[in-house]
């Protein structure tokens, strides 16, 4: 009787290692089913993005830096995606109008198409007979009262030396953001550009 209880007591943990066992393997059966139903759903997730651009976080030399107009972060795009790079869908209670006019000014052609209309206006306007009243605007004098001084300059003086010198330092700012992680980051592709300016 005590060698059966002996030789009982001596199974049990045999007993348990496998019960142990056989529940680690189902506990792995499980985990594993689980972990390939997770892969099967990366796997459909991976297909239903592949028609969306890889946005990445560091440049390469094949990349072009994209700032994002919802979330604001500059995301590295390759040139074969930049055609997936599409612009937010408008939102709700937006009209088509608005979100086109929106879409517009967040193009990166906007500033040169409104420099461009601009001087053209300015031209036709000063070789018409509204000459009179375009350069008496342009010589119309504007303060600007700072406390301990005040400027006191035409329109024209504050467009040469206040805005030009605000648009060159834009024009500085993009030309190193162009440099450093843009497209002009390549020498090849950096040279038609500096060709034109000199």
């Amino acid at each position: 009787m005590e060698t059966r209880t002996q030789e009982s007591s001596l199974k049990q943990p045999e007993n348990n290692d496998a019960a142990a066992d056989a529940l680690e393997a189902t506990e792995n059966l499980e985990t594993g089913s689980a972990h390939h139903d997770s892969q099967d759903i990366d796997g459909q997730q991976h297909n239903d993005e592949e028609n969306k651009p890889r946005l990445l976080s560091k440049p390469r030399e094949d990349t072009v830096a994209i700032q994002h107009p919802e979330d604001g972060h500059v995301y590295h795009v390759p040139f074969d995606d930049l055609t997936h790079f599409q612009t937010p869908p408008a939102r709700a209670g937006q009209s088509k109008f608005s979100h086109r006019i929106g879409n517009i000014l967040r193009s990166d052609s906007i500033g040169g198409i409104l420099l461009i209309i601009a001087a053209i206006a300015a031209v036709t306007v000063a070789n018409t007979p509204l000459q009179d009243w375009y350069y008496g605007v342009r010589d119309s004098h504007f303060v600007l009262p700072l406390g301990f001084t005040t400027i006191d300059m035409s329109i024209g003086h504050w467009a040469s030396d206040g805005l030009l010198a605000v648009f060159f330092f834009v024009v500085g700012l993009e030309l190193k953001t162009e440099f450093v992680s843009g497209g002009l980051r390549n020498f090849k592709h950096a040279i038609p550009p500096m060709a034109a300016a000199i």
